[in-house]
């Protein structure tokens, strides 16, 4: 994990390069069923997201398909509803 954190801080260039790589790591974790990464990915990358309607849109989902596949519906469909 250390490698994978040092590529997140410091080895993509800008914020837009750490949210995608973020968002994929986060459907990875998800299907691993590795909660606890996918919550901490889920933190990291709130603070990138760009006050966009279609980046926050795409997230969303794509952070409901997440917390979903690692057996949290509720709190997927609380962030659909949100």
């Amino acid at each position: 994990w250390g490698d994978y954190q040092a590529l997140i801080d410091g080895g993509l260039a800008n914020n837009r390069s750490r949210l995608v790589f973020l968002q994929k790591s986060l459907l990875y974790w998800a299907s691993q069923g590795n909660e606890a990464r996918v919550q901490e990915l889920l933190g990291k990358a709130q603070a990138l997201i760009p006050d966009q309607a279609s980046y926050r849109r795409v997230f969303t989902y794509s952070a409901a398909f997440a917390l979903w596949k690692v057996a949290r519906p509720a709190s997927a469909e609380r962030l659909l509803n949100g």
